[in-house]
Parts: structure tokens; sequence; C-alpha cells
């Protein structure tokens, strides 16, 4: 292989998972004129929201399914929304604890108002809207008997995966301590499960490569930033 076809190799890499080594990247988060509150996952509130789709899988060779998150906000919330291509979906039908969560395919979106992590917040919903919230420090100080106190989630299994839908209203956001007039530490991921025989194959998105080497999605290396734009 010649050094021209590497040095390619190498970009396209680097531009399907922004690495620390880069700067942080930045989702700028636009305005909704006309947010319809009552229908969520409507395409007409996401048609033409800017979306992240060069999520990667920092541990592992494999190719990643694909994942789309995309958030606008208004007056009053903060809205997401993952899209995500999932072949071999792992869910239980019933769970008896939050924990049980984390045994399952989800999303993850963590905010901190800080890149150090001093204190953050931490949003995982499995594709049946289920969700486990948590307050963590770094390092791993998780307390999980934290709860949003009016998060709203919907959530639809599809032929090709599942979508899932968050509302935050920016008030909340606010008691986390997060100035949303300015640039805030945000990660996005995604653990992708994936049944092989009788295994279970445990595969670690994100949207920001750590450079660590083993999974972790609670460092400031696995962080971006997002920036409410009017």
């Amino acid at each position: 292989m010649n050094s021209i076809c590497l040095n390619l190799m190498l970009l396209c890499f680097n531009i399907l998972c922004p690495s620390e080594e880069q700067s942080k990247p930045v989702y700028e988060v636009e305005f909704a004129q006309n947010f319809d509150t009552n229908n969520l996952m409507s395409e007409e509130n996401w048609e033409g929201v800017k979306a992240v789709s060069d999520f990667c899988l920092p541990w592992s060779k494999a190719y990643p399914q694909t994942t789309k998150f995309k958030a606008t906000f208004d007056d009053r919330n903060l809205y997401m929304v993952f899209y995500a291509i999932d072949s071999s979906l792992v869910i239980e039908d019933t769970i008896s604890k939050e924990l049980d969560i984390a045994q399952e395919d989800r999303v993850e979106v963590y905010f901190s108002q800080k890149e150090s992590l001093k204190e953050y917040y931490c949003f995982e919903i499995d594709p049946m809207g289920r969700i486990l919230d948590y307050r963590a420090k770094f390092y791993r100080k998780f307390n999980d008997k934290w709860d949003a106190k009016s998060l709203k989630v919907e959530s639809a299994i599809t032929e090709y995966g599942y979508n899932v839908m968050l509302l935050v209203p920016l008030e909340e956001v606010e008691k986390m301590g997060i100035d949303v007039s300015r640039s805030f530490s945000f990660g996005i991921f995604r653990a992708d499960f994936r049944k092989v025989e009788n295994k279970i194959e445990e595969n670690w998105v994100s949207w920001v490569d750590p450079q660590s080497e083993n999974p972790d999605f609670h460092s400031p290396k696995a962080f971006g930033l997002m920036n409410l734009s009017r």
C-alpha cells in the first residue's frame, strides 16, 4: 500500500470518529420555530434538523451499525432524538430495577457544565423507552438514586431497529448547573449488543474517540460540546 492510500485511510477514519487529539467537535443546536410537543416523533419536527452520524467503534474493528442523533430547542425545552439501525435487538420484556437497562441495547446522552466532568448527568434509554438516569462525578462515582424530575421519553421499535426521543425542559437542564447560554460538555453514545450464537457481543459506540485502551464513556476525552444557537 503506498503512502497516499494510507494517508487517505487515516483521514477517513479521523473524519468518521473525531479524537481528543483534534479539537473537540461542537454540535450546533438550532432553534425550532414550531415544534409540535403533542407529536414528538413526527417527521415534520425533525425535517431539516442537523444530524450527527459520524459515530464509531473505538474499541472494535467491526463496522458500526448506523446511528443518527439530532437535537433542537425552543424557549422551553431541549429535544433530542436517536435513530438506531439494529439487526439484533437485545432487550428484556420486563425489568425489576433501573440498572437492568445496563444489560440491554440502549442509547446514551451525558451533559456537564465542566469539561473536567466534576459533575455530570447521564441518561441511558433502551428501545422500549425505559430510562436509566443518574448523576455522576469523575471518576465513575455514580449516584443512581438521582432521577430527572420532568424528562419525557418516546420510543419506537421499527423494522430496522429503534428510535428514541427525549424532551428535557431547559429549566431542568439549568438545575443541573448547566448554563445553556454558552457551550457545555456533551457526550452521545450507544451500547450495541448483538446476539452471536449463544453469546452477547458488546459493541461500544461513541461520537468521539477518547483514545483509551478499554471501553469507557465516562471520560472527558469522550465528550464533545453542545451549543444552543438562535
